[in-house]
């Protein structure tokens, strides 16, 4: 499937609801090998499960619906928007640095 930029902003206005409530995970004051430790793991169990799960209902023949896998498109888009983000903000941190040299 091509990939769709933003495909779903129903999961983009979802995330931010979800950021905008009381949050117990505090990032403020971690390193970032923190952060990484913290979250690596729990994308991962994520990602897994519903490997899992998909995969069993394909293996047992049951008719996934076609908006299931639309869904798991839009979840992957916006993943790779996420991973574009962080990249970018690399590439911008690299070139203030070379300016100030």
């Amino acid at each position: 499937m091509k990939r769709r930029p933003n495909s779903d902003p129903g999961l983009t206005e979802a995330a931010a609801l979800g950021m905008a409530g009381e949050s117990t995970v505090k990032f403020k004051g971690l390193t970032h090998q923190e952060i990484v430790q913290f979250v690596r793991p729990y994308l991962r169990q994520v990602v897994t499960i519903q490997s899992e799960l998909l995969i069993r209902l394909l293996d047992e023949q049951f008719q996934v619906p076609l908006n299931l896998a639309e869904t798991f498109e839009d979840v992957g888009n916006r993943f790779l928007d996420l991973s574009e983000m962080i990249s970018q903000r690399h590439v911008e941190s690299a070139e203030v640095r070379r300016r100030a040299n």
